[in-house]
């Protein structure tokens, strides 16, 4: 039960105010106790307040905390674990910030102060309930620097106790036997006396109360909640978007080990000659003659086992493991056999942390805190240390400054690692030092494009609605808005163009059509329904940005699977140039399954 708490700001002393209560309620059987104690002992909301209210207080606080974290800045600034931008802002909400740990706050002499509390309280019973009214007496004078000021404040409930016989017991799923007893169950509604309602009342008028707007106004940060910053009428639906016409192909039927119920690592992957990847435990190579799908050359077996990725020269590079050693792999088209670098850095007990691929073609790995990265040498790699232990007493220094955002990973294909903590920032694999960052609150990004300046997460409304579609602007890192799409739920993956020109995103649930959004203008700009009981698995867009592959299974008969291409009209047509090549992540439900693709 959410209790409503009623309350009253006087300018009088405590003590006075005490008295006159404890005078109008001394016919009733109301308790008081002395809960005087040091402010810094009570509610955190007086924090603020006083920092509101005393200029002074607020400037000791916060060059205490500026003070306690100013060597630490100094250090993780040195060591390039945050950039010049994120320091200056980091500080700055420091600045801001209105909590504190209350070994801080015993430190100075305000918040050392003992205030005077009082509580009061009574409980009756009758035949059918039992009604609680409690309250308190506050001398609030130091907090907002106005002598004399009390806060009186009350607040009551009714609970009513429900007894029901029962006979029998029963065991889930086995039997049920005698078991004779009572069951005793209460429930609790907000109730506030009447006639304590209207004695406070009385009081708080001798005395001269201030009126409610001016009451509200100075205690809105402990009693009322904020209004929210996200507006359901902000909140704009895909449907609205026409229907677009997809060209569906049937694939031949020797797909069920491309997609095993074991195989996380699966992937649909873009080739630069137009032809698409579908790599799995067994992987086929397609593209379209005389309005058909074909197989092309057929990659080694094991090049889709554990998520491949495809590189700016149309590379494709994963793993394999033999059981004693994993091996980088590469792969060309036209290319029978696969070449290999040992990685004698993992084993049973070190595992492939996370990977990418740069803009030049290298790859770079992380396992256990440091990157290896390929020098273009035959089997060498050049490790780098990452200090991920510093970039986490930099965040945890900022726990009442700035709230925890999070995201496993943030997808840009930008040849960098992309982590959240107070922001989300970028580790460059070659220098192990942060090197870009987007300064935001918003939590749960997940995929992206910095050429197009832009990232996507799933959000829930203050409502309760959701997930919806929040896309972030890069530049600002606020919200450009939200969008309600059947995509979201039981997301199946999401594609974007070469430069973030379009995004597609799409659902496991048949039925539900994929959307394509102009990012340009920031409209959903097709919506493509794929055939009757199919449902997406994965999309791409094509490297000239001409085509949207999408890979279709029907639902309940995961043998059965199509491939559908939607022709990106020339107006919207995205093409890889150096350094930008499409995106593409595939997920299982929930958000936080996603994984990478290409």
């Amino acid at each position: 039960m959410v209790q409503q708490v009623n309350y009253y700001l006087i300018p009088a002393p405590s003590a006075q105010v005490r008295d006159a209560l404890k005078s109008s309620l001394q016919a009733d059987d109301y308790q008081w106790n002395d809960d005087s104690a040091p402010l810094w002992s009570m509610d955190s909301a007086w924090v603020d307040i006083s920092m509101r209210n005393r200029p002074e207080v607020a400037s000791a606080l916060q060059h205490e905390a500026a003070a306690k974290t100013a060597p630490l800045m100094d250090n993780a600034l040195s060591q390039g674990v945050l950039t010049a931008e994120e320091r200056a802002h980091f500080e700055k909400a420091l600045a801001g910030q209105n909590e504190f740990e209350r070994d801080s706050l015993k430190n100075l002499p305000f918040f050392a102060q003992q205030i005077e509390r009082w509580r009061f309280g009574s409980t009756r019973l009758d035949r059918f309930a039992r009604y609680d009214q409690q309250g308190g007496v506050m001398d609030v004078s130091p907090m907002f620097n106005r002598t004399p000021m009390t806060l009186v404040w009350f607040t009551g409930s009714k609970s009513i106790a429900r007894h029901q016989l029962h006979l029998f017991g029963c065991m889930t799923g086995v039997t049920c036997f005698p078991s004779p007893g009572i069951d005793r169950k209460e429930d609790a509604v907000q109730y506030i006396d009447t006639d304590l309602d209207n004695r406070l009342h009385a009081v708080a008028t001798t005395l001269h109360a201030l009126g409610e707007s001016d009451a509200d106004a100075r205690m809105h940060v402990l009693i009322r909640d904020l209004p929210s910053r996200q507006k359901s009428d902000e909140v704009r639906d895909t449907a609205t978007a026409p229907n677009g016409s997809l060209t569906v192909y049937d694939l031949p039927a020797d797909e069920e080990d491309l997609r095993r119920y074991d195989n996380d690592a699966w992937r649909l992957l873009p080739l630069p000659d137009g032809s698409v990847l579908a790599a799995g435990h067994q992987s086929r190579r397609y593209v379209v003659q005389n309005d058909a799908v074909v197989h092309a050359d057929e990659p080694p077996s094991y090049v889709g086992r554990a998520g491949p990725r495809v590189d700016a020269h149309g590379v494709v590079w994963g793993f394999k493991d033999d059981g004693q050693t994993t091996r980088l792999i590469a792969w060309s088209p036209g290319q029978n056999k696969a070449t290999s670098t040992p990685l004698p850095m993992l084993g049973a007990d070190q595992l492939l942390d996370n990977w990418t691929l740069t803009p030049d073609g290298s790859v770079a790995l992380l396992i256990g805190g440091k990157f290896y990265v390929t020098s273009g040498q035959p089997g060498e790699l050049k490790s780098t240390a990452w200090n991920s232990e510093l970039r986490r007493d930099v965040s945890d220094s900022l726990e009442h400054a700035l709230p925890w955002l999070w995201s496993p990973t943030v997808h840009f294909n930008d040849g960098l690692f992309w982590w959240t903590d107070r922001d989300a920032y970028g580790v460059s694999p070659r220098t192990g030092k942060v090197v870009a960052n987007v300064t935001t609150s918003i939590d749960s990004a997940f995929f992206g494009s910095r050429d197009a300046g832009w990232a996507i997460a799933l959000a829930n409304l203050p409502t309760g609605e959701g997930p919806v579609l929040r896309v972030i602007d890069l530049s600002t890192g606020q919200s450009r808005g939200d969008w309600r799409t059947r995509g979201v739920s039981y997301m199946a993956g999401a594609a974007r163009t070469a430069h973030g020109r379009l995004l597609a995103i799409g659902s496991t649930s048949a039925g539900v059509p994929i959307t394509v959004f102009d990012m340009k203008t920031g409209k959903p700009l097709v919506n493509l329904l794929p055939p009757q009981g199919y449902a997406l698995t994965a999309a791409a867009f094509s490297w000239k940005g001409d085509k949207l592959w999408l890979y279709l299974e029907e639902e309940g008969a995961p043998s059965r699977r199509k491939l559908a291409v939607w022709n990106v009209p020339t107006e919207y047509m995205d093409a890889t140039s150096p350094g930008a090549q499409p995106d593409q992540l595939r997920c299982e439900y929930p958000i936080d399954a996603c994984k990478r693709e290409g």
